[in-house]
């Protein structure tokens, strides 16, 4: 799990070392996915093959902060062809509570 926040903080251009989210204890959030609006999938090198493939997998948890939605666009579209009714999150509000660049949405109330 840490890889995927040390890969997802450098994509946003936020210096953080594996050895920095050591220190913290990240719980695994079981959220509705009627909390998550709906955004398009990714259209970049990730396109429909890439989360049809997604479809009925165990997949890592999306990544939120507070109720800003920041990362899985892929994933949770993926768990609602899927039919699921909860995704797997992680918040990193205690890490960073302004992220530089706009979140995929906020989450409903």
């Amino acid at each position: 799990m840490q890889v995927l926040l040390v890969q997802f903080f450098e994509g946003g251009g936020v210096d953080v070392e594996k050895e920095d989210l050591s220190r913290y204890e990240f719980t695994i959030l079981k959220l509705p996915l009627k909390l998550f609006p709906i955004v398009p999938i990714c259209t970049d090198d990730r396109d429909l093959a890439y989360a049809t493939a997604m479809v009925g997998k165990l997949l890592p948890p999306v990544i939120i902060s507070g109720k800003q939605w920041l990362d899985g666009r892929n994933r949770v579209w993926a768990a609602r062809q899927f039919h699921d009714t909860h995704i797997e999150a992680i918040d990193i509000y205690d890490i960073i509570d302004q992220w530089p660049f706009p979140c995929l949405g906020l989450l409903k109330s």
